[in-house]
């Protein structure tokens, strides 16, 4: 009877999501003025997997988690990416830790991942992991959140 007692409350919700690109990838090398296939073949390439799951506690009180997977191909290792952890206790609010990646929000828009300059000429490095700590308020008005970070 413990055994399905124990059962029953680690019964979390886990959900898949993201993509996989999957296809066709050559590359070649001018060797004596003609090109040569270096190497080619089906491979996987931007890919980014996340796994994400929530138990309810009972009482009000919730928890979640997620983590994504990412840089899944044959030439670079796997590496978890946005890690987030929520306890969600109704009368109390929420705490989430997360590591995160944070970046210039222009980044993506122009300079496909290179480091550009700013409007101030500052040069804008590429994203990094921060490490955020949150405690959101419980919900005074319907639609409005506040929340420290």
């Amino acid at each position: 009877m413990a055994a399905v007692a124990v059962a029953g409350v680690a019964s979390a919700q886990v959900t898949i999501t993201g993509g996989i690109a999957y296809g066709w990838q050559s590359s070649t090398k001018v060797v004596d003025g003609d090109n040569r296939a270096e190497r080619a073949g089906f491979g996987v390439d931007t890919s980014s997997v996340t796994f994400a799951a929530s138990e309810d506690l009972g009482g009000g009180m919730s928890v979640s988690g997620s983590m994504t997977i990412g840089s899944i191909n044959r030439s670079s290792t796997i590496t978890g990416e946005n890690h987030v952890m929520t306890l969600n206790a109704s009368s109390m609010g929420s705490f989430s830790f997360q590591n995160v990646e944070s970046s210039s929000g222009i980044r993506g828009i122009g300079s496909a991942g290179a480091p550009v300059n700013n409007m101030e000429g500052e040069i804008l490095g590429a994203a990094t992991n921060i490490n955020v700590a949150k405690y959101t308020f419980p919900a005074m008005i319907d639609g409005v959140a506040l929340s420290v970070n």
